[in-house]
Order: C-alpha cells, then sequence, then structure tokens
C-alpha cells in the first residue's frame, strides 16, 4: 500500500484573520510587552497560528499551550496579559478558576471570534 502525504489547504482568510486580530488585541490595550498564553487544541491549529502571528505582530510573547496540558494552572498562575483559548481550552480555562483576561469560547467569555470580526473591516 503506498501512503501519500497530503498537506492540508491553506487558509485564505490567514492573513485577513491575522490582521484583524492584531488591530482587536491593539485597540483593546494589549499591545507591547507582556504574554499571551494561547490555548487550543489539535483541531484548532489554524486558530493558534494566527493568534501566534497577532500575538507577535503586537509585540507579545507567545506560550502555546494544550488544553489538556499539566501546566496549565502553573502557566495562568503567571498572569499572563491576555489567554486566547479554543472551546476545548476555554473550558479547561474556567475549570482551572484562576482569574484572567481571557478571550475564548466558553460561556462568560468574551469571544474570540468576535474580537477579529469587529476589526476585520480593515482587513484586506
Amino acid at each position: 500500500m503506498i501512503t501519500q502525504r497530503i498537506d492540508p489547504v491553506p487558509d485564505p482568510w490567514f492573513g485577513q484573520r491575522v490582521w484583524a486580530l492584531t488591530a482587536g488585541l491593539r485597540r483593546r490595550g494589549l499591545a507591547g510587552t507582556g504574554t499571551m498564553l494561547v490555548v487550543t487544541c489539535e483541531a484548532h491549529d489554524a486558530d493558534r497560528a494566527v493568534a501566534t502571528s497577532a500575538a507577535e505582530r503586537t509585540g507579545l510573547r507567545v506560550t502555546q499551550l494544550d488544553p489538556a496540558s499539566a501546566e496549565l494552572v502553573t502557566a495562568l498562575e503567571t498572569r499572563p496579559t491576555v489567554v486566547l483559548a479554543c472551546r476545548e481550552g476555554s473550558a479547561r480555562v474556567a475549570a482551572t478558576r484562576v482569574p484572567c483576561r481571557i478571550f475564548g469560547d466558553h460561556p462568560g467569555m468574551a469571544w474570540w471570534r468576535l474580537l477579529e470580526l469587529a476589526h476585520a473591516d480593515g482587513a484586506a
């Protein structure tokens, strides 16, 4: 049996999403020094890439963790400037009960995609 590796199709919106998230972070006063903790599972690799690129453009250091990581509580206790998390990551962060500024996909959280969409008007 011959197995051929097929690379995923690149997200045609990647650049626009990065621009919009970067603008959203800046307008929220989150640019500059500090750390962004990105908590995403493998199913949200594209979101992780967008978050990482946007953080780098705003001058934030990036720490990436899987939601199941044993290091999550420790990472949150270091008080990152902001946390961006997928649905699974958001649930896990909420379960830790560690206070943080988070954009995610969980009840009571500011929605990550809305942060992008609200600032997508100038993306090109």
